[in-house]
């Protein structure tokens, strides 16, 4: 079992052959992985490390991306416990969240900047028209932008 594991990743950077970087943990940082995954995938290994003097927990870069990630994906009933059989069951469903929470992320920037931008068109449009009208009948501006 242990001679697949190589094949997974290099199954993933077949799909993506725009990654150029490869963060990954104090734990990945032997030279012969450094060799495979440039050998292999054509890319380079980063190992995120802590930054000198500190001292007990602090946030690493590129760290919280990995533990947003699961922290989204843990959200999805069938994700929270592995009761699956078939181990493609379970990257299914892992597909499905995260097609999921990409969904409701879009359409939640959407809706957000689609209010808070129609908010401000809205006022602009009603102040330029007020104006426009106003102007049309003799008065240079409406007697609130005055005050």
């Amino acid at each position: 079992m242990n001679n697949l594991v190589p094949i997974q990743p290099l199954k993933l950077f077949v799909l993506l052959q725009s990654v150029k970087i490869i963060w990954a943990d104090r734990g990945y940082s032997g030279r012969e992985l450094f060799d495979w995954v440039f050998t292999q995938l054509n890319c380079y290994l980063e190992i995120v490390k802590r930054q000198k003097g500190h001292q007990g927990f602090h946030v690493l870069p590129r760290r919280w991306i990995v533990e947003r990630t699961f922290a989204w994906l843990s959200r999805s009933r069938r994700l929270s416990q592995d009761d699956e059989r078939e181990p493609r069951s379970s990257e299914s469903q892992v597909d499905l969240a995260s097609s999921r929470n990409s969904f409701v992320k879009s359409v939640t920037i959407k809706l957000l900047t689609k209010r808070l931008f129609a908010s401000i068109i809205s006022f602009n449009l009603r102040s330029i028209e007020r104006n426009f009208l106003y102007s049309l009948s003799g008065y240079r501006k409406h007697p609130k932008d005055f005050a």
